[in-house]
């Protein structure tokens, strides 16, 4: 099993095969959880981690691999609509327009920039196209 490894899309794709029956993990709401918080593996799964990217590239070495709709589609590795167990929708991994207290934008493009992601069909179907998967934008705050 092939496992981006940093700290955040590893926990989430424990959660994920948590979630999909192949894993029990001590905590299902600890968000960083790692290999060592595994308390149940009935098939045996053998972890290996790698840079997000390379999940990707692992696909022909692996059994089973997590990975981004976008890196498989770049490595054109297999379709990512063809995946075996999809993670829900979930707000805390959306990707987030954030800046410092500091800075003002007296003429707001940073908010027309977050406006046109996140209310534009044409900007979803781009995504959704060059890189296999809805992108989900959550606005700045």
């Amino acid at each position: 099993m092939v496992i981006p490894n940093d700290p955040v899309n590893s926990a989430r794709a424990l959660i994920l095969m948590h979630r999909a029956g192949l894993i029990q993990l001590k905590d299902l709401n600890n968000e960083l959880s790692t290999v060592q918080d595994i308390i149940q593996n009935p098939k045996q799964l053998q972890f290996i981690e790698v840079e997000g990217p390379q999940t990707a590239h692992a696909y022909n070495d692996a059994d089973l691999i997590f990975g981004f709709p976008h890196y498989l589609k770049m490595a054109k590795v297999t379709d990512p609509h063809s995946a075996l167990f999809l993670d829900p929708i979930d707000k805390k991994y959306a990707i987030l327009f954030v800046t410092r207290k500091d800075y003002s934008d007296p003429n707001q493009k940073l908010a027309i920039f977050v406006k046109a992601f996140q209310n534009s069909k044409h900007v979803q179907e781009i995504l959704d196209r060059d890189f296999g998967s809805k992108m989900w934008f959550e606005g700045w705050k």
